[in-house]
């Protein structure tokens, strides 16, 4: 095969030399390092058919960012390749019309997004293998995306229905600390310990964490048969044995010569519920005062909180 230089040196703008291809398909080997420049307006790649297919659009002004297509080895997806002289490129799809981007895949999880320094956070989504549509509308508003399983600090509204709104649960179990329905009690049967006449005395106690609590209690006074009681007071505070404003405690009266309250005639009654809205760890105390003569009493008392939210 004779070189350029010297066959049908009539071919205008002929340069260079090398080995002339004399074919219509001609096979190209090695490395291809040259640069096709549009002069103006665009340039189509077109099918077999004659169609257009792909189409390399002028980009306005200095170009200095541009995409490339990287090849990849087995098992790897090939890439999408963002370059130029920009320390940061990004990618650019602009639709026309109404039109929708879409990825396909037969797969059921065809989207990942992964980033960070070294690609080291990955978030994969994943869609029922079901043959119908769905749809996933994103409000108008800023917040936090709800996700199965995690906690979420600020959510901006949730809209119930006139019938249901969260669902409880099913079954006979309970709430885990720190959620909402969590139960804290504490009881206490046959006391023994004396209470002091006209004396404040916390019988029992619960700590609750940070929260808003609703938090109840019921008290029992039992005597001896000579034990002649006065008056009994039942009530909840976080502060330790000391008679709140009358509204917040329970009480019962029975005159100053006092009544023997003993066996079946012991003096039961649930003490006022109360909400404690708390920014830290608080004691909350079940209080009782009873002013009697003769003899000592024992008691049955119990108090619980239920976390509202």
């Amino acid at each position: 095969m004779a070189t350029n230089n010297s066959v049908n040196t009539s071919l205008a703008g002929q340069t260079g030399t090398g080995t002339f291809a004399g074919s219509t398909s001609p096979t190209i080997t090695g490395i291809i390092t040259d640069t096709v420049t549009f002069s103006t307006g665009t340039r189509d790649i077109k099918s077999s058919d004659g169609f257009t297919a792909f189409k390399i659009l002028n980009g306005g002004g200095t170009s200095v960012n541009y995409a490339g297509i990287a090849g990849s080895a087995t098992g790897i997806p090939p890439a999408l390749q963002l370059a130029g002289t920009d320390a940061d490129v990004g990618f650019q799809i602009n639709l026309q019309g109404a039109g929708i981007f879409l990825v396909a895949s037969t797969s059921s999880s065809p989207f990942n997004i992964t980033s960070g320094t070294a690609y080291q956070h990955s978030s994969t989504f994943t869609f029922a293998n079901t043959a119908a549509n769905r749809t996933y509308t994103f409000p108008d508003a800023t917040g936090t995306m709800l996700l199965t399983g995690q906690a979420i600090s600020t959510v901006p509204s949730i809209a119930f229905s006139t019938t249901s709104g969260v669902i409880g649960t099913t079954t006979n179990d309970n709430a885990a600390a720190a959620s909402v329905g969590e139960l804290i009690s504490s009881s206490v049967t046959e006391s023994s310990t004396s209470l002091t006449t006209n004396t404040a005395a916390n019988v029992t106690s619960i700590s609750l964490t940070a929260g808003d609590w609703d938090v109840w209690g019921n008290v029992v006074f039992v005597g001896a048969t000579t034990t002649l009681v006065q008056y009994t007071i039942g009530w909840i505070s976080s502060t330790s044995a000391t008679i709140p404003a009358s509204n917040l405690f329970a009480s019962k009266t029975y005159g100053s010569t006092g009544v023997a309250i003993y066996n079946a005639l012991q003096d039961a009654y649930c003490v006022p519920s109360r909400r404690f809205s708390l920014s830290g760890t608080t004691t909350v105390y079940l209080t009782v005062q009873s002013g009697f003569t003769v003899s000592t009493s024992n008691r049955w008392w119990a108090i619980y909180a239920r976390r509202r939210r």
